[in-house]
């Protein structure tokens, strides 16, 4: 689920401002400037409204994103591209340590006071520091290893996201600690519109990969500036030991998997980097970045509540075996359909929004879209493992996935992007079972009653899969086979899963996102 433009960075109705505002109005404590809970509330309503201001916020970056990727791709072309993607992959591996590092552990204290958060703060800053020289230092070392003069400075100045990073990584999570998701809808659409403008604007002005450069710092500073102004809470000039012991005891272990994962997630690109050009670089990162945007959109607003959602359960396995269930296939039921109508349009897709040079990337695209099938089972492993208190079996789990990933892709590189292709998606599928495995054993998952409910999602998905390849029979020309194709596909899916695979599930899904919708969606009156 990695994706080259930032996690972080992604109009607002006065109802969903109303919302935000909440941030200021209840998550500290006048005494110590700690957050305190909120009346307690159903944990399954909690989250699905918390997922619907996630889907608003990662959903609409994702639109802002892809519009802007697609434009600037147009102009750029795939060999620049490559430069900036291989310049994300090294900077993306060093902020996973800020994103899914120290900060997370805050989440699980019950007792958080305000030495755990300064105590946070300040170690964040000093390791996003250390990082951000590190890589400064070091870009011509890494230019020289790509073979690729012009990554140097490109290298030295997406260094200073980390920096940024490491400001808000704190205000990040205290947000998510009590779902407070709005304010990242502001921050988003904010940082995407004004970062989209620049690079456009950028790119047309003739300045290369530097117009995806100056976005990226652009969305990070906007990003530093919504998120200080949302949140209440200010750093003090606190650091206490035994509060760094405490949260080290956890956090250690969160960073090694998370480390571990973020090598893992973009080993694949820098393997290409260095046995392929940067153009072969363009054409994988351009599929991986249209299985990013699906993955952001659906998947990833249920990932950042499932640990906060799962923690309150860790002692009641049999709720958290039930609840876990149910987020799993909820997460594939939306995300494998829509990467199925992808590898289903891709043809058609892709050179009509990018353009005819980025045609090579259609096979390869074809291919990684197949690991929509089973991936979804293992897409919740991590934060699941975590609420347990095991992130050292996480690490464990994406250490072996660096190993193999490094060793099969180094070989498939060998034989051309599409083998790359193929080799990273059988290589997802066949890791899923280890996922299963290792949750059954921690937590007694049923397995066989998961994967049942699984592939009756993934047969609605093949069913959906032969309706729009049908379309493509009638000879209609391109366009009109592309909006019928995704018409006759969406209708397929809900409709064989309403009524044959997963009888009644649609119409439960629906009417619990309009019980957790924020108005004016929701116009049921809520206790106060």
């Amino acid at each position: 689920m990695a994706t080259y433009i930032e996690m972080a960075g992604h109009g607002m109705n006065a109802s969903a401002v109303q919302e935000a505002s909440h941030v200021g109005d209840t998550s500290l404590a006048s005494e110590v400037n700690t957050p305190v809970r909120r009346p307690p509330q159903a944990v399954g309503q909690r989250m699905a409204r918390a997922a619907i201001w996630m889907a608003l916020d990662i959903g609409g970056g994702q639109i802002l994103s892809f519009l802007t990727y697609m434009v600037v791709a147009r102009i750029l072309g795939p060999s620049q591209y490559g430069s900036f993607a291989i310049g994300m992959s090294l900077i993306s591996i060093a902020n996973c340590l800020l994103i899914q590092g120290f900060a997370d552990s805050l989440i699980r204290l019950t007792d958080l006071k305000e030495e755990h958060i300064s105590t946070t703060f300040w170690t964040n800053v000093a390791i996003s520091a250390s990082i951000t020289l590190a890589l400064q230092l070091a870009s011509p070392l890494i230019a020289a290893a790509f073979h690729e003069p012009e990554l140097a400075p490109v290298v030295w100045w997406l260094a200073l996201l980390c920096l940024l990073q490491g400001l808000v990584s704190v205000q990040t999570v205290l947000c998510r600690r009590e779902m407070d998701m709005a304010v990242f809808a502001i921050r988003s659409i904010t940082a995407w519109v004004l970062g989209g403008i620049t690079a456009i604007g950028m790119a047309l002005a003739g300045f290369g990969v530097w117009s995806l450069v100056v976005c990226q710092l652009v969305q990070s500073v906007i990003s530093l500036l919504v998120l200080w102004n949302a949140t209440p809470w200010r750093p003090r000039l606190i650091f206490s030991v035994p509060a760094f012991r405490e949260l080290a005891g956890f956090s250690r272990h969160v960073m090694a998997a998370s480390l571990i994962g973020s090598l893992t997630e973009r080993a694949d690109t820098l393997v290409i980097g260095l046995f392929l050009d940067t153009t072969a670089v363009a054409y994988y990162a351009l599929a991986l970045r249209l299985l990013s945007a699906i993955a952001m959109a659906t998947q990833i607003p249920i990932y950042q509540l499932v640990m906060p959602a799962l923690s309150p359960m860790a002692n009641d396995l049999a709720n958290f075996r039930r609840k876990y269930h149910e987020i799993v296939i909820l997460g594939h039921s939306i995300w494998m359909p829509i990467v199925t109508a992808l590898g289903a349009t891709v043809p058609i897709l892709l050179p009509m929004a990018f353009g005819t040079k980025w045609e090579p990337a259609v096979p390869v695209t074809e291919v990684m879209c197949l690991v929509g099938l089973a991936s979804g089972l293992s897409a919740f492993t991590g934060p699941a493992l975590f609420a347990l208190g095991r992130p050292d079996l996480h690490a464990k789990l994406n250490a072996a996935r660096f190993v193999t990933t490094v060793l099969v892709l180094g070989v498939a590189a060998q034989f051309g992007i599409l083998a790359v292709g193929i080799a990273w998606t059988s290589l997802m599928t066949l890791l899923v079972p280890l996922h299963l495995v290792v949750l059954h054993r921690v937590c007694g998952l049923e397995v066989k009653a998961l994967v049942t409910d699984a592939v009756k999602v993934s047969l609605a998905g093949a069913t959906m899969a032969i309706a729009m390849t049908g379309v493509g029979w009638l000879g209609l020309d391109k366009v009109t086979s592309l909006l019928l194709a995704l018409l006759l596909g969406a209708a397929t899916y809900l409709t064989t899963m309403e009524t044959i695979f997963m009888r009644g599930y649609v119409t439960r899904m629906l009417e619990l996102a309009l019980r957790a919708a924020p108005l004016p969606f929701n116009l049921r009156k809520r206790s106060v």
